[in-house]
Formats: structure tokens, C-alpha cells, sequence
């Protein structure tokens, strides 16, 4: 029986946000130019500590822009400020916007994910659209705590699959698209 998010402490999330965090910083190495992180709402993994990890590596965030999101560079997650949806975002008048296709990884969030890289976001498809425009080949990998995955959940037409799930357990494929 898997326990539930909500009914985990912050003393019990701690130690698997940090272990998710040493496997993606294991798995991007120090390679990887530009990633798009996310600022975590409450039940998401917290991926700050890759800033201080990773640091040649590049980070950007996204922005909530009408239907779309934009993603904007920025060295520092605690420059970010409360914006839509009480989601924490760059201002775009101090961190530079970064076209879609120059990044190299996506870390997306979700309320759940499938082994077969489907995504259960919150609804909106902000981040399907997103990927939409990513370049052929860009790693996709869906963040979350090992109970959020489930055996499989359903799929829209318009879902954009994971390529990889990156857990506490580790970052492991997807199976390619058919």
C-alpha cells in the first residue's frame, strides 16, 4: 500500500528530496548546458540544491505567459518571485528569456507519472505545449517521489510523454513512443 504525499512530514520528504536530488545530479553530470528546472509547489520535490551541485550548469524557470510558458535564465531560485498560480517565477526584467529548443533537459513536475512516461500535470497543458516546441531528442524527465507513480494512467492526444522518471529510487527510461 503506497502512503500518501499529504500524509508525509517534512521530515519525511526531506531525505527522499535529497536522494532524488544526488540521482539527478548523478545522471546530468557535469555535461548537461541548460536545464529547465521548476519552483515546487507544496508535495513537489524542491530542486534548488542542483544550483549549488551543478554549478556550470545552466538553469532556467519557467513563466506563465497567457496560455504559454516562457523559460527565463536565472543563477539563483531564491531571486524568484510569487507570480501565477502562487507559483515562484523569474522576472523577466532580471533574468534573460532562453528559447525552448536551446534547452538541453526538462525536468517537468506532476501530480503523478506512468513507466511509460505519461504525465498527469494540473490540467492547464502549460507544459505539453511546452514540450511541443522542444527539439527532437530533448530529455523530458518527469520529477516526482516514487508514490506518485502509478501502474499506468490515461493519456490525451495532446499529452507529451516523459523520457525518462527521475525518483528517489533513481532516473530510469521511459519506453520511446510508439
Amino acid at each position: 500500500m503506497r502512503a500518501s504525499l499529504k500524509k508525509l512530514s517534512r521530515e519525511e520528504i526531506s531525505p527522499l528530496n535529497r536522494a532524488l536530488v544526488d540521482h539527478l545530479v548523478s545522471w546530468l553530470g557535469p555535461g548537461v548546458r541548460t536545464v529547465a528546472v521548476f519552483a515546487n509547489l507544496p508535495g513537489e520535490p524542491d530542486l534548488g540544491d542542483l544550483h549549488r551541485k551543478l554549478p556550470e550548469t545552466s538553469f532556467c524557470y519557467p513563466k506563465v505567459v497567457g496560455a504559454r510558458l516562457r523559460f527565463h535564465r536565472t543563477s539563483d531560485p531564491l531571486s524568484l518571485r510569487v507570480a501565477s498560480f502562487g507559483i515562484r517565477e523569474p522576472d523577466p526584467d532580471d533574468h534573460p528569456e532562453i528559447a525552448i529548443p536551446e534547452i538541453d533537459v526538462v525536468l517537468c513536475p506532476g501530480l503523478a507519472f506512468a513507466p511509460d512516461g505519461v504525465r498527469l500535470g494540473r490540467g492547464k497543458g502549460f507544459y505539453d505545449r511546452a514540450l511541443e516546441k522542444a527539439r527532437p531528442g530533448v530529455r523530458r524527465v518527469g520529477v516526482c517521489f516514487a508514490l506518485q507513480v502509478r501502474d499506468n494512467l490515461p493519456a490525451a492526444k495532446h499529452d507529451q510523454l516523459m523520457s525518462q522518471l527521475a525518483t528517489e529510487n533513481g532516473v530510469t527510461d521511459c519506453p520511446p513512443a510508439p
